[in-house]
Formats: C-alpha cells, sequence, structure tokens
C-alpha cells in the first residue's frame, strides 16, 4: 500500500438490510453538487473545501448482509483498495448480525473503524463487549442518528484509519531499517571477531617465530663449539686406534668412544640444521621423485608392523629445495609417526599441487595465496596430546620416554620448512593418529 493511497483513501462500507438506509447514507456521505446546507454545515465543521471541490467526496458502496459486506472487503483487500470505515446495522435478519459480522471482519481487515447502528432495543454496550472485546475500532451510534453526527465519525475515522496505516508503514520502515542496522552490525562484529582471530593467530606465530629464532641462535652458538671439541676428541680417538699394540678390551672402549662422538656429531649437525647455520644447496626438485626414491628406506624405517603407502600427483611436482633437506623432511616425519604407531598401523604419505584463494579462510597464520606442493604424511597412531600441541616444534621437547627422543625431530622439520619459505599445518585426531602437511612454494606442476 502506497503513502498516497493512505492519505486519499475514503471508501466506506454500508452493510445494512433496509434499502432506505443506504440512500440515507449517500445523501449525507455523497452530495449532490448545489446542496448548500451540507456544504455550509462541512465547511464550518472541517474547513472551507480548497478550489471548489466538495469536502465530503467519500466513495460509498453497499452490502445488504453481513456475508455479502465481508465478501465485498476480501475483494476490495486484493484489489488493495480496502474500506476504511464500515457503517454496520446491528440487526440484519435472516442473516449474520453486526456483532458477527464486525468479528468477520475484523478478522480479515483488523485495523477497519467499525460504526455499529443501534437502536435502544438492540446488545447493550457491555454485551458487544463480551463478544467484540474493547476495541478503539468500534464506535455506537444510535438510531436515530444526526447528519452531521454521520459526517463528523466519517471524516474523524477515516483520517484515523489513514493514521493508522501511516502510523503501520512508519513502523515497518522503522523495524527493517533496524534489521538493516542490525545486520550490519552483526556483519561488522564478526568481521570484528575474525580479525581478531587472525590478530591473534598471528602474534602467536610471531611469539613462536622469536622464541625459536632465539633458541636457534642459542643451540647454534652452543653447537658449533661442542663440533669443534668433538672434532678433537675424534680425531684423538681415531689416531690411538691406529695402533694395534692396544688390549682388546682398551680397543673395544676407544670404539665405543668414537661411535658415541659420532652420535653426537650427528646431533650436532640436527642442532645447526635448526639453528639455520647449516649451509643450504637449493636445486630443482621433484617431490614425487624423491619421495619414490626414499619409499624403500620409508618402509625398512617404519617396521614390519607398519604398512606405508604412498601416493603422488601425476604431474611432475617441482619445487626449489634442498635435497638432502628434504629427505630429512620426510624420514623425520616418518620416524616421528612410527613412534605413534607404538603397536603397528598405517603410514600415509601423499604429495599434490594446490592453490590458495586470496579470499580463502587460511588455517596457519603463516599461510598465503599461491600454487604449493602439499606433502602430507598421514598415521593411525595415538595421535598428540592437546596440552603438547603448543610445544611440538620446540627444540628438546619430546613426549618420549627419557633417553628415547632427542627433541630434535620436528623442530628440524620445522627450521627446514622455514628455510624453504614454507609453513606446517597439524591436523590432529586424540586418539586416532596425526596428519602433518608441509607446503612448499611450487614452481610449476608441468611437464616438461
Amino acid at each position: 500500500m502506497t503513502d498516497s493511497f493512505i492519505q486519499a483513501n475514503r471508501r466506506i462500507l454500508i452493510v445494512d438490510d433496509n434499502r432506505a438506509i443506504h440512500a440515507d447514507f449517500r445523501k449525507i456521505l455523497c452530495p449532490p453538487a448545489g446542496n448548500a446546507g451540507l456544504e455550509a454545515a462541512e465547511a464550518e465543521l472541517f474547513g472551507a473545501p480548497a478550489n471548489g471541490l466538495s469536502p465530503a467526496g467519500f466513495q460509498v458502496e453497499s452490502a445488504f448482509q453481513g456475508q455479502e459486506g465481508v465478501a465485498m472487503m476480501e475483494q476490495a483487500l486484493l484489489a488493495r483498495q480496502p474500506y476504511s470505515v464500515v457503517f454496520m446495522d446491528v440487526r440484519m435478519p435472516p442473516g449474520w448480525d453486526g456483532i458477527e459480522t464486525t468479528a468477520n471482519l475484523w478478522s480479515i481487515a483488523p485495523d477497519t473503524q467499525i460504526v455499529l447502528c443501534t437502536a435502544y432495543s438492540d446488545y447493550s454496550w457491555d454485551e458487544m463487549v463480551t463478544r467484540l472485546g474493547i476495541s478503539d475500532r468500534l464506535v455506537i451510534l444510535k438510531k436515530p442518528f444526526d447528519n452531521l453526527e454521520v459526517i463528523q465519525l466519517a471524516h474523524a475515522l477515516t483520517e484515523k484509519w489513514r493514521l493508522r496505516q501511516e502510523a503501520q508503514l512508519r513502523l515497518e520502515q522503522v523495524e527493517a531499517m533496524v534489521a538493516a542496522r542490525t545486520q550490519e552490525l552483526r556483519s561488522a562484529n564478526e568481521r570484528l571477531k575474525a580479525e581478531m582471530s587472525e590478530r591473534e593467530r598471528s602474534e602467536e606465530a610471531l611469539r613462536q617465530s622469536q622464541k625459536m629464532q632465539a633458541l636457534g641462535q642459542l643451540a647454534g652458538g652452543i653447537a658449533h663449539d661442542f663440533n669443534n671439541l668433538l672434532m678433537v676428541m675424534r680425531g684423538n680417538v681415531d689416531s690411538l686406534l691406529v695402533d694395534e699394540n692396544h688390549s682388546p678390551e682398551t680397543r673395544a672402549a676407544l670404539q665405543e668412544i668414537s661411535g658415541a662422538a659420532q652420535r653426537a656429531t650427528n646431533l650436532t649437525s640436527q642442532i645447526l640444521t635448526f639453528s639455520r647455520k647449516k649451509r643450504m644447496h637449493p636445486q630443482e626438485l621433484d617431490l614425487n621423485e624423491v619421495i619414490r626414491q626414499l619409499s624403500g628406506m620409508l618402509q625398512r624405517l617404519a617396521g614390519e608392523t607398519i604398512t606405508v603407502h604412498i601416493k603422488c600427483s601425476s604431474p611432475r611436482l617441482l619445487v626449489e629445495a634442498d635435497p638432502t633437506m628434504t629427505e630429512q623432511i620426510l624420514l623425520n616425519l616418518a620416524a616421528n609417526a612410527r613412534d605413534a604407531m607404538a603397536k603397528g598401523g598405517q603410514l600415509m604419505i601423499e604429495a599434490a599441487e594446490i592453490e590458495i584463494a586470496s579470499d580463502g579462510a587460511p588455517k596457519s597464520a603463516e599461510a598465503r595465496p599461491g600454487k604449493f606442493a602439499c606433502v602430507s604424511v598421514t598415521d593411525t597412531g595415538t595421535g598428540i596430546p592437546p596440552e603438547a600441541m603448543p610445544h611440538i616444534f620446540e627444540p628438546f621437547f619430546t613426549t618420549k620416554e627419557p633417553g628415547k627422543g632427542t627433541g630434535l625431530g620436528l623442530a628440524t622439520v620445522y627450521s627446514i620448512v622455514q628455510q624453504h619459505r614454507g609453513w606446517i599445518e597439524i591436523e590432529n585426531r586424540a586418539g586416532e593418529g596425526a596428519t602433518f602437511k608441509v607446503f612448499l612454494p611450487a614452481k610449476s606442476s608441468k611437464v616438461t
């Protein structure tokens, strides 16, 4: 319904079984031109008519039974031209009386202003209230009625109907504005939450990176000095082993010292890799080929109780990486998965090229848009304890029993991946296993 129609609606329905009453209402509400008496009365009550037009201008239509009146209202509503006021007789045998008709009208057009025309012998006010309830849309007009009283009611109630529709329209507009604003605020709140979560992830990643960097510097300095001491130890042990005059016990002790020094050297090499003190030699590698060449070693590393499954994408999966360090990533992740499957299980290694969209929700604060080679290492082991997740890549942190792990395997993997401008994501399934996903920048997946 438009504002212009709300302002102009002066449609009135007369519901009465007496045709003479309809003629009377038309004489009052639709006076013929030149009826000086009525025009003077209306001008006195409602002001001078504009442009010489009659101040009445009502459109009056008739129904002679209650059912007919309700049907006419239904048609008017379908045409989006409802009646604003209904003058209704109370007694209309043999059909509905005015009370029943009013109730039915309000069920389809609740804003309709009703004027019940009643004689003293009809229903009392209390009886009407009992059947219809108290309503500001109901007015009682006692018969016989005065012409000016009818004109006053017609003007007042059509204006009241208009104001009611206008208020309802404004209320709907305000509710729509409030709903739209609420949605805007809700969307802004969701964006703010997402930004705060992203900031928290970024800050946590920065703190983790700074901590790892500080630990790397400390460990690298110690490892460098320790490596120098190991070179002296190994040199002296190797010199002593050249002498064949040692007793078997002495030679066995020297060989044990040499083996321990070698293991210490390997550990120092891992620390230097983690601390980024080890020089990289990057070259173009096909990750699919690297994984295939390592498949036999990976199965031996996993043991007889673990089945290794390898799935590589069909095109070449090219990256710019250090071959030795790339192999170390795979071997360390496979060893970590093996340790999580003490009773055996399945080890799945999969490589594929993926593209990360700029508008996608990143799982890691280090993720960025572009094409990447993704290597997934999945086990069916025990998973990672939730309390260990924040420390999983820290050097010397391990969930293994004392003496069964250095805590450098995953830390070394993390450092190598960082040096190759990549990142790692973990999908942990407590009690069911875990997946480590390594992302490295892809050069091209096309066959050359």
